[in-house]
């Protein structure tokens, strides 16, 4: 039955959001599973069926007998409808199948949990508009400049908050346990009930994103990077201020601006400069996706040089 979809698994998932429902795999699983065993029988009660049919026609053939059964004058018409009928079931089968296996599948499960931590911030942000109500937010923007040339970069930022003396902009990541956020290191330690791992230093991303806006854009004021890591049991360790809990963004981007006295800045000018050269062209995105890519693989690479040991 896998094979039937094998080719569509991908089309089918897109539009029906796979990846996203898998995250219900470990409270729904039961039921998937009682799904995919009742679409398996349907699919082989039908199979089955075609086999006797065609079997008795066979049979009555070899005996020279009259025959008078449906679509006797060609099998077939019975096979293919056989097959149209059972479609529907292999299909259902197959997306249970795949809902299990992106739930298993690690880049998947990374990527969605990205998603779930932006999502966190940007309703906490959302919420939290009346405290700062002339302020104004990007969410998820992706920044392209000299667009169509062989120049062509790209910076994408979770969140860009313009309020009225600070511009900030936002990376999110989805980290749970305790990091140990060393400003200048090139990757962060984390801990937690599941054992040690790395995790990539989100505050040299996010700075190099504020550089490049600041560098890019006639802005009033220094862009300032700030790192919000959801997850369960955050726990920043050795980090700089602004490298923090998702929770406590709101109350980062309220220190600053506390601290800041001077009204500075006008968001909503801000904010209509700042999106002149934000896109939502899936070929852009395609494109910085690839780029990001090449740079994590020379970054790695680029590691690899500079711990090796050659000396013979």
């Amino acid at each position: 039955m896998k094979a039937l979809f094998f080719y569509a698994r991908e089309p089918i998932a897109k539009a029906l959001r796979l990846r996203a429902v898998s995250a219900s795999w470990p409270a729904l699983k039961w039921l998937y599973a009682v799904i995919a065993w009742i679409a398996r029988f349907m699919f082989f009660l039908f199979a089955m069926g075609f086999i006797i049919y065609v079997n008795t026609i066979a049979n009555a053939i070899s005996m020279h007998k009259e025959i008078s059964l449906a679509w006797e004058s060609s099998p077939v018409y019975a096979a293919i409808a056989v097959f149209l009928f059972s479609l529907p079931f292999a299909l259902i089968f197959n997306i249970t199948a795949w809902i299990e296996y992106y739930y298993k599948d690690p880049d998947t499960q990374k990527k969605l949990a990205g998603v779930r931590a932006e999502r966190f911030v940007r309703r906490l942000l959302d919420k939290n508009k009346s405290r700062y109500p002339e302020a104004r937010i990007l969410h998820g923007a992706l920044f392209v400049f000299q667009p169509g040339t062989s120049e062509e970069f790209s910076i994408e930022v979770d969140h860009v908050v313009i309020t009225k003396r600070n511009i900030f902009a936002i990376e999110t990541k989805f980290k749970s346990g305790t990091i140990y956020a060393d400003a200048d290191a090139r990757q962060w330690r984390v801990t937690s009930k599941r054992g040690e791992s790395m995790m990539r230093n989100a505050l040299l991303q996010c700075k190099n994103a504020a550089r490049v806006l600041q560098h890019q854009f006639d802005l009033p004021c220094p862009v300032i990077p700030l790192v919000a890591i959801q997850g369960e049991e955050v726990n920043i360790v050795g980090g700089p201020g602004n490298v923090l809990a998702a929770a406590q963004v709101t109350h980062a981007i309220d220190g600053f601006d506390f601290e800041q006295k001077e009204i500075r800045v006008n968001p909503a000018d801000v904010a209509a400069k700042l999106s002149q050269c934000v896109t939502t062209d899936a070929a852009a995105r395609k494109r910085h996706i690839s780029r990001a890519e090449l740079a994590g693989h020379r970054a790695n690479t680029a590691d690899i040089v500079k711990t090796a040991s050659v000396n013979v």
